[in-house]
């Protein structure tokens, strides 16, 4: 595994008032799966996107299997053997799963036609090789129709679905269920089996410790080194990707909020299809964690409890008044917000300014008889950009531009400025880095010290062990427990309910 099959030599890329990378090198030896890392921001996406040929202007060369290379689209990289899978998904939603995992590459019959027949058989094919899971969803669905996760292993067969010699791999398991997680990990090391090299992006240590050989760290677009993985631990990758030790948790949570006060309840909600009879109550200051494998009903319970769907039967309560049919501009007016698992599909209008982003949920509060004050809209935009540190050059820098990480603040920032007291969170750690993590971490515990009572959804358990009050696991639809967190609860504890037919000890492994 000494043969180097790529070589990134002093890359740069610049942005307008942004050093993305600045004299990077790199290289992947063929059969190695080799992790990059680093805070949001340090420009690993940036890199991932040269070497697929989305930028072409950039410093510095590119050698491929022994000579120089320049791609002029991302068409030159796939000839050249390269896939990468972004980290945020893109999909033809008005196109079917096979049209999209065959996007660009269908195949034909003798007589010319697209032969939809056999891209449903290799589909089907490919979804074999990741599992139950992947089995499940149709080939023929639109992929419109399709959940987060769903959408994740789509995209990841997508880009096996090449001829790859090089597979990069940008926050492949960040919608995955632990098991799906597993199913990718055996997977991948069946490629590499075959010759295949890996670029794996991931914020997950624990990944890069279980599947990976070397890891490279970046840090505000510059490298900081890289190191031998069974040489290294994971405390000395964290000092390398931000300079310093920290508890990224903080101490557990197990005292209760101090208010027995009931700020939104669910009465027997059910949507047909996605989830039934789920009841629970969400009290003032009060963290309360939902988890579940992908399909669990957690977020489809969530989103009609905002008005983002309407359940078929139920009630939902704020504050003690029922509301007969809630909406997303009610729930704002109750002092609801939802910080949703998609932000470049449903949290963020991608073309739109941070200030545009972030004022939305506030025109009304800040128009003066239908006209905006923009003194008062820059002033708000301001003070979140400098309490949540939004790595920006400027309030009107489109949203599309930044970091992951500080995308994901910036959803964040727009419901603090709307001076919410029930925040809805969903996933609030998909995609982004430890730094960024714990960050998110504190202002949760935060918010909730100040009174805002959270509901948090998320597949990542110690995340739910850290920071909820309580805890519901949802399965195949319902809500099957709810448990007071604790210093002796365990992540087998919680996974044995979300899993049907898992001991404690399987749970342990998966």
């Amino acid at each position: 595994m000494d043969e180097k099959i790529l070589e990134l030599s002093s890359i740069g890329k610049k942005f307008p008032g942004v050093t993305a990378l600045d004299d990077v090198s790199f290289d992947l030896k063929k059969g190695e799966i080799h992790a990059i890392c680093g805070e949001n921001g340090a420009g690993k996406s940036t890199l991932l996107k040269i070497l697929s040929g989305a930028y072409v202007d950039y410093d510095g060369s590119i050698r491929l299997k022994g000579r120089d290379v320049r791609f002029r689209n991302t068409w030159d990289a796939r000839n050249e053997g390269i896939s990468v899978m972004p980290q945020e998904i893109q999909m033809a939603e008005h196109l079917t799963v096979y049209e999209n995992v065959f996007m660009g590459n269908f195949p034909v019959t003798k007589a010319g036609f697209v032969d939809r027949k056999e891209m449903i058989r290799k589909t089907r094919e490919y979804q074999g090789m990741f599992g139950e899971t992947a089995l499940a969803i149709p080939a023929d669905v639109l992929a419109g129709t399709l959940s987060m996760g769903k959408r994740q292993i789509i995209e990841i067969i997508k880009a096996i679905a090449m001829n790859v010699e090089i597979l990069a791999l940008d926050e492949p398991t960040s919608s995955l269920s632990r098991d799906e997680t597993r199913q990718l990990f055996e997977l991948v090391k069946r490629f590499v089996e075959q010759g295949i090299s890996v670029i794996y992006v991931s914020h997950k240590l624990d990944e890069i410790f279980e599947i990976c050989d070397r890891v490279t760290v970046l840090k505000d677009g510059k490298k900081v080194g890289t190191v031998n993985v069974r040489e290294s631990r994971m405390s000395e990758i964290i000092n390398m990707m931000v300079g310093r030790d920290f508890e990224l948790y903080g101490e557990r949570d197990i005292v209760p909020p101090g208010s027995d006060e009931v700020v939104l309840e669910a009465r027997g909600l059910s949507r047909d299809g996605e989830f039934s009879d789920i009841s629970f109550q969400l009290k003032k200051g009060e963290i309360l964690g939902a988890f579940g494998i992908i399909g669990s009903g957690r977020t489809e319970t969530a989103k009609a409890i905002f008005g983002l769907t309407q359940p078929s039967a139920g009630e939902v309560y704020v504050h003690g008044d029922k509301v007969p049919r809630m909406t997303p501009e009610k729930a704002l007016d109750l002092g609801m917000g939802f910080i949703t698992e998609d932000r470049h599909g449903e949290g963020l209008a991608l073309i739109l300014t941070i200030r545009e982003n972030l004022s939305m949920p506030i025109l009304k509060k800040i128009s003066r008889k239908g006209i905006l004050d923009l003194g008062e809209e820059v002033a708000v935009v301001n003070e979140y950009i400098k309490e949540l540190d939004i790595k920006t050059p400027s309030i009107n820098f489109e949203a599309n531009n930044l970091s992951g990480g500080n995308q994901q603040k910036v959803v964040v920032a727009k419901w603090l400025a709307a001076k919410i007291d029930i925040l809805i969170i969903d996933e609030p750690t998909r995609g982004i880095d430890v730094k960024t993590k714990s960050e998110m971490y504190r202002l949760i515990k935060e918010l909730a010290q100040e009174g805002v009572s959270v509901l948090l959804i998320s597949s990542e358990l110690p995340e739910i062990l850290g920071l909820c009050h309580r805890i519901m696991v949802f399965r195949d639809g319902e809500l099957v427990k709810t448990v007071q967190n604790s210093q002796g609860l365990t992540e087998a504890e919680i996974l044995t309910e979300a899993v049907l037919n898992t001991s404690a000890s399987q749970a342990e492994a998966v």
